[in-house]
């Protein structure tokens, strides 16, 4: 297993696989390293095969730092991909419930009666159909 490497940026450090390549040179894969509360804390971040750049990886770690000084949005990695996978949850339920409520609106009265006479043709006599089609012929379609 290879070892550890800091990188320029504080905090942030990878180790380069020593079969996978990125390019010509070996790929890398980049962690933050912070303390939290007393301990340290080292999350991964990726790879750099994957588009991550420490400089990324020390912008993150700014913002984690800036939300525990301000006791204000998450301050782990992992808190923030449970922020965002309920984020996308949330928003994946409102899109499905306008989906739903819009096929409700479609629905039109017209709609429900070819129901209602499809269900009464079992245990309805003809000529009560025939007297439920008048109605809504002459009284309830126009």
């Amino acid at each position: 297993m290879s070892k550890w490497i800091k990188s320029k940026f504080p905090g942030v450090r990878f180790r380069e696989h020593p079969a996978r390549k990125h390019g010509v040179m070996a790929d890398k894969y980049y962690t933050i390293v912070y303390k939290l509360d007393g301990k340290t804390k080292q999350e991964a971040v990726g790879w750099a095969s994957e588009g991550i750049k420490p400089s990324y990886c020390a912008e993150l770690l700014a913002t984690l730092k800036r939300n525990k000084k301000a006791s204000s949005g998450p301050c782990t990695l992992a808190e923030t991909r449970k922020q965002k996978l309920l984020e996308e949850t949330i928003r994946h339920q409102e899109e499905e419930e306008l989906t739903t409520q819009h096929e409700k609106d479609l629905i039109t009265f017209s709609d429900v009666f070819r129901q209602y006479v499809a269900a009464g043709k079992v245990y309805k006599k003809d000529k009560v159909l025939a007297v439920d089609n008048g109605r809504f012929k002459n009284w309830l379609a126009p």
